[in-house]
């Protein structure tokens, strides 16, 4: 009985540790695939993301039949602007005979793993990377930047591997599935460009990048009172600031305007209470986490909500699958500053949750 206490204890810290692990997305950059050839001597990316501690996450994989509900943040071994420049140059060559270079600026850039089937006992387990990307491509000539195509798009590569293990989560599967994300996406775009149209300077791009990251929410005292809209929470600028916020258990559970009556929350997007901000989240007002030039929000999910199913299951699912399905699992999740949505990680658009906001974020 106590072998048996010592190996569960042992495994639990296992699990523990296990659950602090940041994964590592890496490939051989030695080895180049050269798949197509592109017409410049080399690759630069600026990181214009708004969220730079990571570039997605992915799960902690099967282990003896069951899908794990803990994941892992995902990132390169190097920042994004230094380690994507070699990722690429493993799916094309470049010309070290042109003058041109060509410049990447990211403006969002996740990768996670989104679980199509398998979180049903009885299904059989089908796991995709999926990718969301958005950025701008230039070719770059005399240090003046000419636009050549911008790309926005969420792509999915599926990568059932009942078998994988932690270990293989620094090389291999998803790494491998991220090059053909990227392969399919950038082959047949238009390289050339004959250099006569309008262009950008550095201090352009550069003006652009600070206006970027110079919201007034980022650069001022929190102003106390009520956004209606994501654009007042950028500003800084609520609506409404007469107000009286009431607490219980460092909860906030009622809002009060000037005239001492309570404030609905469905016509609000979110508070500052003048030392916090709360984003109005699930009927409720959930505290937002500075996170890099971001918010995180922890609120929850349900396993229905994750594969994207609305309810407790399919049809014809056991009574057992239908509760493990309803089951809350807390969860952090992101703030997209351009859009004002929040977003799980892994979803992308590929379930329910994209209907938990009932506010304008105009």
């Amino acid at each position: 009985m106590k072998f048996c206490l010592t190996i569960i204890f042992s495994l639990s810290t296992l699990i523990l540790l296990a659950q602090q692990k940041k994964a590592i997305i890496k490939v051989d950059t030695s080895f180049s695939a050269q798949v197509f050839e592109i017409p410049y001597a080399g690759v630069a990316v600026i990181d214009a993301r708004f969220d730079k501690t990571k570039i997605g996450c992915i799960y902690n994989t099967v282990t003896a039949g069951f899908v794990s509900d803990k994941k892992h943040d995902a990132d390169f071994p190097d920042s994004l602007n230094r380690y994507l420049p070699l990722f690429l140059k493993t799916i094309f060559r470049t010309d070290s005979s042109r003058q041109e270079k060509l410049m990447i600026l990211i403006k969002k850039f996740r990768i996670a793993d989104h679980f199509s089937k398998g979180l049903d006992n009885d299904d059989r387990i089908e796991i995709e990377t999926t990718l969301n990307i958005s950025a701008s491509f230039f070719a770059v000539r005399n240090n003046n930047y000419y636009k050549l195509f911008s790309v926005e798009n969420v792509l999915a590569h599926n990568i059932y591997k009942p078998h994988e293990r932690k270990r293989e989560f620094e090389e291999g599967t998803r790494a491998i599935a991220l090059r053909i994300l990227l392969n399919k996406l950038l082959q047949d775009k238009k390289w050339h460009t004959d250099y006569s149209g309008s262009y950008f300077t550095l201090p352009d791009i550069e003006n652009g990048l600070n206006q970027r990251y110079q919201l007034p929410i980022y650069q001022t005292p929190y102003i106390k009172g009520i956004y209606k809209t994501f654009s007042e929470f950028k500003r800084n600028s609520p609506s409404i600031t007469n107000i009286n916020v009431i607490y219980k258990e460092n909860k906030i559970i009622s809002i009060k305007d000037e005239m001492n009556k309570p404030v609905l929350l469905q016509n609000i997007w979110g508070v500052s209470d003048g030392s916090k901000l709360y984003l109005h989240l699930r009927g409720e007002l959930s505290e937002l986490i500075p996170c890099d030039k971001s918010f995180k929000v922890l609120s929850y999910r349900t396993r229905a909500e994750l594969r994207g199913g609305a309810g407790a299951g399919n049809i014809g699912s056991s009574i057992k699958s239908g509760l493990l399905n309803d089951i809350k699992i807390k969860e952090y999740f992101d703030l997209d500053m351009e859009t004002g949505k929040v977003f799980l990680q892994e979803v992308f658009g590929k379930s329910t949750l994209g209907s938990i906001q009932f506010y304008s974020s105009d």
